[in-house]
């Protein structure tokens, strides 16, 4: 059996919970599936049998349809085979306390969340597919970390982490410099797309759009550096509420739109933290049609990165 041990910091809280949901925990099923959604997000694949069949061969499952983002980190169902690893995830001390979802709002209603804790990734796997070595799992596990966090809220902020250690070594993600953040989220993507994107005047973006009908990754932007956590998720959350339009996201009963504009933090080296946001391709559910709506991406995106 071979292993991928990383060693990892939450960053901002983590709201994610299993059948009880007032206790909080780490859950491996959510993780793997945020790797799949990267995995995907990062291919930027017009041919969509292609994308499934190559999806199936990695995480497990080939289903009839494409998951396009609004169940991010959920197992769809009808899905068969197995996965090519397996994730383990594990922490020896989980420390807990009680954190607003909307910190721009004052509000009484604080749940539990996981907070300053220091916990272990495990990949196993015994032969990884010919197309998805160890160096892209490596690379996977580090992109999520830098792109996207865990549970609840994890597009506006939370459960944000960082990676100090990989099999024991020393991460070159542990101490980043603000002029590394995207040079080393550029590296992560073009191993796993072949060399999709490219770095120009400080935004990532991908070379060539394929007009493919999921949320694929479109470009990668970094804000400045922030000294406290607690600042810029309040500035998160202003730009959300003031920004707030069907193109930003929506819930309203059973019908649901998750915002394509994912919102991350990096830690540094200095404790600094920087605000990361990647836009995602706007794929809308058949006979959805947002053309009477104000598009406020563009300003979300402003107010939380200048």
């Amino acid at each position: 059996m071979n292993s991928l041990v990383f060693d990892c910091e939450l960053v901002s809280p983590l709201f994610l919970y299993g059948a009880d949901q007032k206790n909080p925990e780490l859950r491996a099923p959510s993780l793997k599936g945020n790797l799949r959604f990267w995995w995907r997000a990062v291919q930027a694949e017009k041919n969509i049998s292609l994308l499934k069949a190559q999806e199936g061969k990695i995480f497990g499952g080939t289903g009839s349809k494409v998951d396009t983002g609004h169940n991010a980190g959920k197992t769809s169902q009808g899905q068969e085979g197995r996965s090519s690893f397996t994730i383990k995830i594990a922490s020896e001390k989980i420390n807990k306390q009680q954190e607003s979802q909307l910190p721009h709002k004052p509000t009484n209603f604080k749940p539990t969340a996981i907070v300053n804790t220091l916990f272990k990734i495990e990949c196993l796997y015994v032969r990884l597919p010919e197309e998805f070595s160890d160096i892209k799992l490596k690379a996977l596990v580090e992109l999520t970390s830098l792109l996207g966090g865990m549970g609840k809220r994890s597009r506006r902020g939370f459960g944000s982490f960082r990676i100090l250690r990989c099999n024991g070594q020393k991460s070159e993600l542990a101490e980043l410099k603000q002029e590394d953040v995207l040079p080393q989220i550029l590296k992560r993507l073009n191993i796993l797309s072949d060399n999709k994107f490219a770095l120009n005047k400080g935004v990532i973006t991908l070379i060539n759009n394929p007009s493919a009908s999921y949320p694929f990754i479109e470009t990668i932007a970094l804000g400045k550096a922030y000294q406290n956590v607690d600042e810029i998720l309040r500035k998160i959350g202003n730009s959300s509420h003031e920004n707030n339009s069907k193109y930003t996201g929506y819930s309203a009963g059973k019908d649901r739109f998750a915002s394509p504009e994912y919102v991350s933090l990096i830690k540094g080296g200095q404790g600094e933290v920087w605000p990361v946001i990647t836009s995602l391709h706007l794929a809308l559910k058949t006979g959805i049609n947002f053309s009477h709506e104000k598009d406020t991406r563009k300003a979300f995106r402003e107010a939380i990165l200048s």
